[in-house]
């Protein structure tokens, strides 16, 4: 087994040539590069390698990292994705199910390709689409005890967790925590892959101890910046509104956002897209701005964008820093 294994090595660091196995051409640079990866870790048949080198794209999906996109982010809805070699979880589903489909397709995948959605909170703009969902496709939903009391799903497509519980789907890892929200019992999530992890922090008051201690460290992080103060407090809103949002129970502002991006850059992430930001009272420039300088008020770089409102995000790629790895 040796000998074949050293053959095929050589064989995939050679430069390609127009035909060889079953007399079919040689395949792209991406298959070869996956191919050599996954023979270094174990040595397979060489039938199985032969058939995987020309036939499948098993490989390439192997070695792929986490990946996450946002399909919609703001007041009026919301929607993401994180997908993981066969692994494909939307995170709220606040979108039209027929908006949620278009963006799938725009990503090469459909509906019957999703392993799970996970709910944050029952709010309109986090659960738009569950009620076609739940008639069309039988999709397990996860979601916190108090949420799932206040939505309607399928008992059968159902899981209840507690607010700090860890679970998996797939190869995924998936910790809950609390987030401090005027909703029944609000969550947040950290998703691990075995090379990478990402954060999802969004609708919430404050940074909670749950939030704080489950966010800290993760490569990639989706942070609520739904407001700036003064547009706030200066703006069109009614009292009793401005209140809600400002409180403890309400969003995480600009400058809150800026306060834990510094924390968690100088933790190890290094990818930070922010997210939920009002229509009103906030623009994409004015998020940017506020976090960015406290950023570099500390000396800190990171990739650091806004979440498009109606589309679908650029791809975030959720892989471990090789200075942090190399710690842990």
């Amino acid at each position: 087994m040796s000998a074949t294994v050293s053959s095929l090595r050589a064989t995939s660091s050679a430069p390609a040539k127009t035909a060889s196995w079953r007399g079919l051409p040689s395949p792209p640079a991406e298959r070869v590069s996956a191919f050599s990866h996954a023979l270094a870790e174990r040595a397979f048949s060489f039938d199985y390698c032969a058939r995987l080198w020309y036939d499948s794209d098993e490989l390439i999906q192997r070695n792929r990292p986490m990946e996450f996109y946002t399909l919609a982010s703001s007041s009026a809805g919301n929607a993401a994705l994180v997908c993981h070699e066969n692994t494909h979880i939307l995170i709220d589903a606040g979108i039209s199910c027929r908006r949620i489909t278009q963006s799938l397709a725009a990503l090469s995948l459909t509906l019957d390709d999703l392993d799970g959605i996970l709910i944050t909170h029952e709010h309109i703009d986090h659960v738009r689409a569950l009620g076609t969902l739940q008639k069309k496709h039988a999709v397990p939903l996860y979601a916190s005890f108090g949420t799932a009391a206040a939505i309607s799903y399928p008992a059968p497509y159902l899981h209840a967790f507690a607010a700090d519980e860890t679970f998996t789907i797939k190869d995924l890892q998936i910790r809950s925590f609390r987030t401090s929200h005027d909703a029944k019992e609000s969550v947040g999530y950290r998703i691990e892959s075995s090379d990478g992890s990402l954060a999802v922090l969004t609708d919430t008051g404050f940074i909670t101890d749950d939030a704080h201690d489950a966010v800290l460290g993760a490569d990639m992080l989706l942070l609520e910046s739904n407001h700036d103060v003064v547009m706030l407090k200066n703006g069109d809103y009614p009292y009793y509104l401005k209140q809600r949002i400002l409180g403890e129970c309400g969003h995480l502002s600009n400058e809150a956002a800026a306060e834990f991006a510094v924390e968690c850059v100088r933790a190890g992430t290094s990818d930070i897209l922010l997210a939920h930001l009002s229509d009103e009272n906030n623009s994409p420039q004015l998020a940017e701005y506020t976090v960015g300088r406290a950023l570099q008020a500390s000396g800190l770089s990171v990739r650091l964008s806004a979440a498009p409102r109606d589309t679908i995000s650029e791809v975030h790629v959720c892989r471990r820093s090789p200075s942090f790895a190399s710690e842990n």
